[in-house]
Order: structure tokens, then sequence, then C-alpha cells
């Protein structure tokens, strides 16, 4: 008896656009799904192709960083490797022979 009185309350336009918007969504949903259903497929279906060279190119060029930089890194330590050997012979001649040798 209670719900009679609830549906007697709501007035007839609001349940008929409820029904007319409940029919219009409905199709939409179905449309909305079998567009998922295909995309799924279809990415499903697609070859992952080029994923393999561009792997292998980063690979590469990885590598090649990899000795440029072992290649600066010896170049920086022969530097530093000189620089010690000069301050060492500076620091080993004392001051008054090697201000008496540019005489």
């Amino acid at each position: 008896m209670i719900e009679q009185q609830l549906l007697a309350d709501i007035p007839d336009n609001v349940v008929a656009i409820a029904v007319v918007a409940l029919a219009m969504l409905v199709p939409i949903i179905v449309v909305m799904l079998r567009h998922q259903q295909k995309m799924a497929m279809i990415f499903r279906q697609t070859p992952q192709v080029g994923y393999e060279d561009t792997v292998m190119r980063l690979s590469s060029e990885v590598s090649e960083l990899r000795n440029l930089v072992t290649q600066q890194a010896l170049a920086i330590d022969n530097l530093a490797d000189g620089q010690r050997r000069m301050l060492a012979a500076i620091n080993a001649q004392p001051i008054a022979e090697r201000l008496s040798n540019e005489q």
C-alpha cells in the first residue's frame, strides 16, 4: 500500500522522462561495450613489432656511452697522474734551488 502511494506521488511526466532516458541509455551502453570489446581484440591481435628494434638500438647506444665514459675517465685519470708527478717534482726541489736555476 505504501509503495502504491509513493508511485502515486510521482508525477506522470517524471516517470515518462525516466523511461525515455533509460530507453536511450541502454543502446548507448551497448555500443560502448561493443566498441571496448573491438578495441581489446585489435590490441590483442596487433603484433608488438618495433619494440625489439628499439631495445636493440637503445642497448647499442648505452654500450657506446659506457665506452665513451670509460675513455673519458681514463683520460682524466692520466691528467691527474701527470699533475701529481709535476707537483711531486716541484715539491722535491727546494725553492732556493728552483730560484737559482731560473737565473
